[in-house]
């Protein structure tokens, strides 16, 4: 490392030179000379964002974000229509059955265009959508219509939600892929890992 104070070397290592102003009044300011072969090619990478120490405290800020975002909408939906007991729950139903068209649809989107940061990806389809879908909400309504003596109900709701979020999902995945044409990756479709 080589500074320069006031004119005067006072050392180098790894092609790396630190010098400070010559002039008294900005002896404060301090500049560093990079090699070129140790400079970025070029701007960073919208995912470097994902990269280095803070990268997991970004990533959870964003699906905390995203989950408070899903979480809201998701209550304010069961708030404004309430089921009644020994019923069918449409609204848990219709919020599954959206949410896996959705996680479907933006997943296949997100994941054909690598520019887009990650951190869109786990705000949008870990957070939002994670937690605006509820298997939580599905099961507990499942075991409710069976302990109130329900169950030609109950199997029907469970196996129904199952096969109706897999159509959505599908659907949404093929939507994904037409729009998604022509965009930058192949026409891989979303499989597993964190979303």
């Amino acid at each position: 490392m080589a500074v320069e104070r006031h004119g005067v070397h006072l050392g180098q290592k790894r092609g790396v030179q630190i010098l400070q102003p010559h002039d008294s009044s900005s002896s404060d300011r301090v500049s560093v000379d990079v090699p070129e072969e140790h400079r970025p090619a070029g701007p960073p990478s919208p995912t470097a964002w994902s990269r280095g120490p803070h990268a997991l405290l970004w990533q959870l800020a964003a699906v905390a974000l995203g989950g408070a975002v899903g979480g809201l909408l998701r209550a304010s939906l069961i708030q404004a229509f309430p089921g009644w007991p020994g019923t069918l729950p449409l609204v848990i139903l219709a919020e599954n059955v959206t949410g896996a068209f959705l996680l479907g649809l933006v997943l296949t989107l997100l994941l054909r265009r690598p520019r887009i940061p990650q951190g869109v990806r786990l705000f949008v389809c870990t957070g939002v959508l994670g937690s605006f879908t509820t298997f939580s909400n599905l099961t507990l309504d499942v075991v409710q219509l069976a302990s109130a003596g329900q169950f030609a109900l109950a199997l029907a709701y469970a196996l129904g939600s199952v096969l109706l979020g897999l159509t959505a999902t599908l659907l949404g995945v093929t939507i994904g892929r037409r729009l998604g044409t022509g965009s930058d990756v192949s026409s891989s479709a979303p499989s597993g890992g964190l979303r």
